[in-house]
């Protein structure tokens, strides 16, 4: 039995999110064992597969985010003294990040690489803070 359009929309919707719609064709590919190469043809239980696949990314990459949230709140960046102040993560992330661009817009494949430089920033907090 094909996949249903429940299915197709959130498989589409977590690749969005995810930004990796360039790997779209690879993905389908692995889940088909190479019988196709569009979500079209997925049937249901390769859709279901791809789902879960993709949840898990969705959830790697929230945890990412939430680790610079948690160096951020370390940090002291925050609004009234105890909320994250996600505006200047933001603005950081557009003036220093690598592609420059807002906060949620990292794609799953750029964030290690913010998770590393905003690391940076936060050991750099903390040996200041040694001295």
């Amino acid at each position: 039995m094909k996949r249903t359009p429940g299915q197709s929309i959130k498989i589409h919707h977590l690749i969005n999110r995810l930004g990796i719609s360039g790997d779209k064709v690879k993905l389908v590919e692995q889940f088909t064992k190479n019988r196709e190469s569009s979500t079209t043809e997925l049937l249901e239980s390769e859709a279901d597969q791809l789902i879960k696949h993709l949840e898990s990314l969705n959830q790697k990459a929230d945890k990412m985010r939430k680790k610079i949230i948690s160096m951020a709140h370390k940090m002291r960046w925050q609004i009234d003294g105890t909320k994250v102040d996600i505006a200047r993560i933001d603005a950081w992330c557009r003036k220093y990040g690598a592609p420059a661009k807002g906060f949620n817009d990292y794609t799953y494949n750029e964030l290690p690489k913010l998770v590393t430089q905003f690391g940076k920033v936060y050991k750099s907090y903390l040996e200041g803070l040694r001295k």
